[in-house]
């Protein structure tokens, strides 16, 4: 799913158009952390 040596993750969203509890952004935020890998996320 993720090359190799990834070291952070961008994670852009829009919450007036999207939400901001979507079921793929948790789902996203809960892998990454399982995986120790960072997210950078910008909301807005």
């Amino acid at each position: 799913m993720l090359p190799e040596n990834v070291v952070a993750i961008l994670y852009l969203t829009n919450a007036e158009v999207y939400g901001s509890n979507a079921a793929s952004a948790q789902y996203l935020l809960q892998l990454t952390g399982y995986l120790g890998i960072p997210v950078i996320a910008w909301n807005t």
